[in-house]
């Protein structure tokens, strides 16, 4: 379940490049790609939890394994 951050005008997702699990931040304005981060594996497969960020501007979401935390935060 993506989330629109207003704070950095970004919907943050879920999604998967060339195999790779991977945070992505889109542009809510234009609908273009802003970043991607990748995880890694099926393990950071979020299995359609929903996607929040805590009051440090930290991405957060779960997994069939656990929580994934993105340090990096919104900008």
């Amino acid at each position: 379940m993506p989330i629109v951050y207003t704070a950095s005008n970004l919907v943050y997702t879920v999604g998967t490049r060339d195999g790779s699990w991977t945070l992505e931040g889109i542009d809510w304005e234009t609908g273009e790609s802003a970043f991607h981060w990748i995880s890694g594996s099926n393990r950071y497969n979020s299995v359609f939890s929903g996607i929040n960020i805590d009051q440090d501007g930290r991405v957060i979401h779960t997994t069939a394994f656990g929580v994934v935390r993105y340090d990096g935060g919104p900008e």
